[in-house]
């Protein structure tokens, strides 16, 4: 089967005559460009990729200064230094809930605070609860931790809270 497909792709190719003047199957075509449609062929592509690069990367504004459906965004936004913010201050809460140090994980907690007020899941009350059993574990505490843990269920917290206030 493979020998009638390399049989069928020999004749097409002789018969199409793709050999030049002297039997060689190159030898009508041309090596290369003379040089003056060379540099002209270099000259418009590399003008048309520096458009192309300069269209691509340059981030449009609409009149209200925003960025326009569809545009490119520019890797560093106010948003996304916001959210590096975040990310590091939760690292910082994590590792001092690690490290069982109830009165970093509070002077990390007021930073936290401060700087996103809204907390929008919960996270303050957990990192406190935490704080609070950490560094003074009763009864009250306990009770505490089981309310939060039964009430957010989707807390990436209920582990820790789990472990440091229920002794799970």
């Amino acid at each position: 089967m493979v020998v009638i497909f390399i049989a069928m792709g020999a004749a097409c190719w002789m018969v199409l005559g793709v050999h030049g003047g002297d039997g060689s199957p190159t030898a009508s075509l041309p090596t290369s460009l003379p040089e003056t449609e060379h540099k002209a062929v270099s000259a418009k592509r590399d003008s048309s990729d520096a458009e192309a690069i300069a269209q691509s990367t340059s981030v449009k504004k609409d009149e209200s200064g925003g960025q326009r459906p569809g545009d490119l965004p520019h890797p560093i936004t106010p948003g996304r230094v916001r959210i590096q913010r975040e990310n590091q201050l939760i690292g910082a809460l994590n590792d001092a809930v690690d490290l069982s140090d109830g009165s970093r994980l509070r002077d990390v907690l007021t930073d936290y605070a401060r700087e996103f007020p809204d907390d929008p899941n919960h996270l303050q009350l957990g990192y406190k609860l935490i704080a609070d059993c950490l560094e003074s574990p009763s009864a009250a505490t306990r009770a505490a931790g089981r309310e939060y843990f039964k009430q957010e269920r989707g807390s990436i917290l209920r582990r820790f809270v789990a472990r440091h206030c229920l002794g799970k």
